[in-house]
């Protein structure tokens, strides 16, 4: 049976984010329904009243405070009003960052509530290494493909108890192995996805949001993951083309991303409204259920400007 988790993903019910609502001000709560229902729209595959934008950073908010890096770390009241004025002029509808204080995560649905690894990334991160798991799949497949199944039940194990019961129901999940450049389409379909998909129907089960990070490049990949049931799950695509992404993966997933780092962080303002513009034309208004965001979390070396014209033109054309 599912959970009160997934029931708010499909449902569109408020999700407590942290417990931090209790008591909100009306007008409070009702701008942080707003926005936990454009993404729970996503998820389950509606269409929201306007394109939703998630702001997932970290040191940035040094370069938007006008501070240091390790001020940012260490004075946490001056790092809470930072965070709390960002956020107060951009309107996210998603934030992810350490350093938001209560008072600026009351406006919000927050990222992440428990971050996890897929079984693959596991084994090769930190129990063989980069060479010893290449060479492990000719050599051993079947003694790889018994250890990930073994991680794959100790991984779920671990979110469960991990995942509070107030805490968003989202599972941030990076993709280190997954690229196309990594491993034939082959070895990705009899390694890396069979025990990564059971990972995250159990997730599923358990009233969970799985929202792998797909990292590079992973177009080759969109066919063999998009089996995974519709309007339970959010994908976050760096390098990989968005456009493709909607043509194989709309009728199964929420999608997230993807403006690129370089854009954000060498670009001018008009190249990021241009690049925005493409998404909402090419994928949010032709039925994509896109959470814009960027590759990965926002570049400490971004440009005021350009978030500022990210956002601004996420509003002028994902209305």
């Amino acid at each position: 049976m599912e959970g009160a988790h997934a029931d708010r993903a499909v449902t569109g019910e408020r999700s407590p984010s942290l417990g931090i609502d209790e008591g909100l001000p009306p007008d409070v709560r009702a701008a942080f329904d707003r926005r936990w229902q454009r993404v729970a729209d996503c998820i389950g595959l509606r269409t929201p009243d306007r394109m939703p934008v998630s702001l997932i950073a970290g040191f940035w908010f040094a370069r938007y405070g006008g501070i240091s890096c390790r001020q940012l770390m260490y004075d946490h009241e001056t790092a809470n009003a930072i965070s709390e004025r960002a956020m107060l002029e951009f309107e996210p509808d998603i934030a992810g960052s350490s350093y938001l204080g209560l008072a600026a995560s009351a406006y919000l649905f927050q990222l992440p509530g428990v971050t996890v690894q897929a079984p693959y990334d596991v084994l090769a991160d930190y129990m063989r290494g980069a060479k010893n798991m290449m060479t492990d799949l000719y050599r051993r497949p079947d003694q790889v493909l018994a250890a990930l199944d073994k991680l794959g039940a100790l991984i779920l194990k671990r979110t469960l108890a991990a995942v509070a019961p107030r805490s968003s129901p989202v599972i941030i999940i990076p993709i280190h192995w997954a690229p196309d450049n990594f491993m034939s389409p082959r070895q990705f379909a009899t390694f890396y996805w069979p025990s990564f998909r059971r990972l995250m129907l159990a997730l599923i089960d358990h009233g969970l949001v799985p929202m792998p990070l797909w990292e590079s490049d992973c177009t080759r990949r969109l066919e063999v993951i998009a089996d995974v049931p519709p309007g339970k799950c959010i994908y976050w695509f760096e390098g990989t083309d968005m456009v493709r992404a909607f043509e194989v993966l709309g009728d199964r997933v929420a999608l997230h991303g993807n403006l690129g780092a370089s854009l954000l962080t060498t670009g001018t303002p008009e190249q990021v409204d241009a690049a925005v513009r493409h998404l909402a034309e090419n994928v949010f208004h032709k039925g994509g259920k896109l959470i814009l965001s960027t590759w990965s979390p926002m570049p400490d070396e971004t440009p005021v400007e350009n978030v500022r014209a990210m956002f601004s033109a996420a509003r002028k054309y994902g209305g």
